[in-house]
């Protein structure tokens, strides 16, 4: 089996992956420089209920309970729509069942829908210390490219264990994939768009997700996560989605500016302008506003002028369908 050359740039990674077969998992991340008496592989299942509500943080509560079934792809979604936080928190929780102790070194995997019997690779630490199911880890940087990146396939005979510790049989493992886009970056289709406003200006900076939404026009909805309140607004201008998202983040008419040096609010929509008074800060706006999409048109489906009037009565629509003029953030 070739083993993959340490001068090799990465960048080239993905190339090689390509017109190369049987890679090993053990070769390409050169696990021999780690002690194999303390390298473990955590393989997470698409599974809710994982935990009971008292051992999670109240605000990563929502979500993980009421269902114990499986839901294929529902770690991969949470991953790809950015929440992080929710899946190194099953780790950390997990640390009695996962057997991690003090010193280990864990690479985490989460189901990869794309394939069969494949794997995500999405965190990687060196544990620092491990008591009461509380797991305390240092991240091992020297391998964050390959995060969301790396896919692995299990071999015949393999069923998905909690945790692999042999390293035997994890020298056997065979990489799938290297994508060339992390999975928490690619684009995720705009039926599953969901993107907090601390998140939006990342994103609209990165070329996939720019390109997609400068394709679309559109009507999108802006949940706040804390009171549930709803805004829905339509995008119609040249650059679509893309352009209208972008006005909340640039220096004209966005969320940064709707106080002034004089403190006076001056973003034009009676809702927000209520929520900054009640408030007293933009806050709440970047920790809970939550950006999806209702509806997406193409932009030559119709003459332009005829769109723009079309998106209007569907934007309409959908505030009324919503009721987020009567108890939601619009105006009207």
């Amino acid at each position: 089996m070739k083993k993959l050359p340490v001068e090799d740039e990465f960048n080239n990674f993905v190339k090689w992956i390509t017109d190369n077969s049987n890679i090993s998992f053990w070769d390409i991340l050169h696990l021999e420089k780690l002690d194999p008496n303390h390298l473990k592989l955590v393989f997470h299942k698409d599974e809710w209920g994982i935990f009971k509500p008292d051992q999670i943080e109240p605000e990563l509560r929502k979500g993980f309970w009421g269902r114990e079934q499986s839901f294929d792809g529902v770690l991969f979604d949470m991953y790809r729509n950015g929440e992080n936080k929710k899946i190194e928190t099953m780790t950390e929780l997990r640390g009695k069942r996962a057997r991690l102790a003090k010193d280990d070194y864990a690479f985490n995997f989460i189901p990869y829908p794309h394939g069969k019997k494949t794997y995500l690779l999405v965190s990687a630490f060196r544990v620092t210390d491990a008591k009461n199911r509380i797991v305390k880890k240092e991240d091992l940087l020297e391998y964050r490219p390959f995060l969301g990146r790396l896919v692995i396939s299990l071999y015949d005979g393999l069923v998905r264990p909690l945790t692999l510790k042999d390293a035997n049989l994890i020298k056997k493992l065979t990489v799938s994939e290297l994508l060339s886009i992390p999975a928490n970056k690619a684009f995720p289709g705009y039926d599953k768009v969901k993107l907090l406003y601390k998140d939006l200006e990342e994103k609209l900076k990165t070329p996939e997700w720019a390109e997609k939404l400068k394709a679309k026009k559109g009507i999108y909805v802006i949940a706040d996560q804390k009171t549930g309140k709803l805004y829905v607004g339509s995008a119609s201008g040249e650059e679509g989605i893309y352009g209208r998202w972008s006005d909340y983040v640039n220096t004209k008419g966005n969320f940064k500016t709707l106080l002034n040096d004089e403190k006076e609010i001056i973003y034009p929509n009676k809702g927000f302008q209520k929520l900054i008074k009640t408030t007293g800060s933009k806050e709440h706006i970047e920790q809970f506003f939550q950006f999806s999409l209702l509806e997406t048109f193409d932009p030559d489906m119709m003459d332009s002028e005829e769109l723009k009037k079309y998106i209007l009565r569907r934007e309409g629509w959908w505030k009324e369908v919503l009721l987020t003029k009567e108890f939601g953030y619009n105006g009207n």
